[in-house]
């Protein structure tokens, strides 16, 4: 299965950029992915391929967006924007994504970069949410 930049080994697409079509686009295309035999290899637009099984164990983004429940984040700004970081986690290039939330409800997944925690400089990772952990 060729995924693009939809779905990679340990993290997902962007869905910040000037040509994303948004979360729920992501999001309905991942749970169309997770919905394949669980060995189903895929092959992603950037390094190495994976299977449909390791991403559903490992993959804490694939996790997180098909799970119901929303983490509470912690503030953080994108770009300059005020958000909310709702997780923090690898990306295909060994950098870091995160999905942030702004205050008018919008969601997105940015590299790692673009987020900074006020008062801490530089891009910081805020402490990874994991779905298990989530409170139901």
């Amino acid at each position: 299965m060729l995924t693009g930049d939809v779905l990679f080994a340990g993290t997902v697409g962007g869905t910040r950029g000037p040509q994303a079509t948004g979360l729920d686009d992501l999001r309905a295309s991942l749970r169309r992915l997770a919905a394949l035999p669980p060995g189903t290899r895929v092959h992603p637009g950037h390094c190495h391929a994976t299977t449909i099984a390791a991403e559903l164990e490992h993959n804490v983004f694939l996790r997180a967006l098909l799970d119901e429940e929303r983490p509470v984040g912690e503030p953080v700004l994108v770009g300059g924007q005020p958000a909310e970081m709702l997780l923090w986690g690898p990306d295909y290039d060994g950098t870091h994504k995160a999905w942030v939330r702004f205050p008018d409800g919008t969601e997105h997944v940015t590299g790692g970069s673009q987020v900074q925690r006020p008062g801490a400089g530089a891009a910081a990772p805020a402490q990874r949410w994991e779905p298990s952990a989530a409170p139901r």
